[in-house]
């Protein structure tokens, strides 16, 4: 419920139109984080880059919405870092674009993976 309250936080303050990120909102999860299926639903398709920095992120394309789409990112987590658990995320604007940066956890291991939430970003 966070996130969601996160992501309509970031649509009010959206407008940015700059070439700069602007993080515009973020939450930290709870311990329980979010979980998904390995296995993803089966109208998204994960395009584009690795995720190691906005300008690889991972192009989440066929979400009905944000909540579709959010959930195909912990879908993700689950089948490309499986035991990386989400402890933060924040919505990041880049011109026209939207991104979501997720701070992911293993134990001691630390990393962020970015999604380009474009494509739904909005929709709900």
């Amino acid at each position: 419920m966070r996130l969601v309250i996160a992501l309509l936080a970031a649509l009010a303050l959206s407008g940015c139109d700059g070439t700069q990120p602007q993080v515009l909102a973020g939450a930290t999860l709870g311990s329980s984080g979010q979980t998904g299926s390995a296995t993803g639903s089966g109208h998204i398709q994960y395009l584009g880059g690795d995720g190691s920095s906005v300008a690889q992120a991972i192009l989440i394309h066929g979400a009905a919405g944000e909540i579709d789409g959010v959930k195909s990112e912990y879908d993700w987590l689950a089948a490309n870092r499986p035991g990386w658990k989400a402890s933060a995320q924040s919505l990041i604007a880049q011109g026209s674009r939207f991104y979501d940066a997720l701070h992911i956890t293993n134990g001691s291991q630390q990393a962020d993976v970015y999604f380009d939430i474009t494509e739904y970003f909005g929709k709900i």
